[in-house]
């Protein structure tokens, strides 16, 4: 296809899930496309490589939650994701889920671009139980690139204030 000298011209492919496209012999990269200005006849390759598997770990395995009052919050405790893998992974994705999931929050520092291989980032989850007794949910740590979906078991225990008998002290009176 001709184009007019100086034409900017975007070249597009869409890979298979689990490759990425490669470009050579371009002017720059612009969401993924090969960007080139038209001056001449130009020659440009396209190379689908297959995407390494990264290893995402969220550790400790389990977070608990000890008798928490219900309806008041717990001090926050932390669940650390790592890529140990030899490639960086897309968007880490961060949520909780179960029976009773509206018990736990989340807040996490994991970057909106991914997650560099080698890199980590910290979820703090925090308790507020909604009734008495144990509350269990999980949460799934993922990646669109990562190996496997991680779970992070929680557990809390709600309890009610301790009621206190008041002391009394009785004492004859004086004559």
């Amino acid at each position: 296809y001709p184009y007019s000298a100086g034409a900017s011209v975007t070249l597009t492919a869409n890979p298979t899930p689990g490759w990425y496209v490669s470009w050579t012999g371009c002017d720059g990269i612009l969401s993924g496309g090969c960007v080139l200005t038209m001056s001449q006849s130009r020659s440009v390759t396209v190379s689908f490589v297959q995407q390494a598997t990264s290893a995402l770990l969220a550790l400790p395995s389990g977070l608990t939650f000890a008798g928490t009052l219900a309806g008041t919050t717990s001090q926050p405790q932390t669940v650390t994701v790592i890529n140990n893998g030899p490639a960086g992974l897309n968007p880490v994705t961060v949520g909780i889920a179960g029976v009773n999931a509206g018990d736990f929050t989340e807040t996490n520092n994991c970057p909106a671009y991914g997650l560099n291989d080698g890199s980590s980032c910290q979820v703090s989850v925090s308790f507020t139980p909604g009734a008495l007794g144990i509350r269990n949910a999980a949460i799934t740590v993922g990646s669109t690139n990562a190996a496997s979906t991680q779970t992070v078991s929680l557990s809390g225990t709600g309890v009610s204030a301790a009621l206190t008998t008041p002391t009394v002290a009785v004492k004859p009176l004086a004559s």
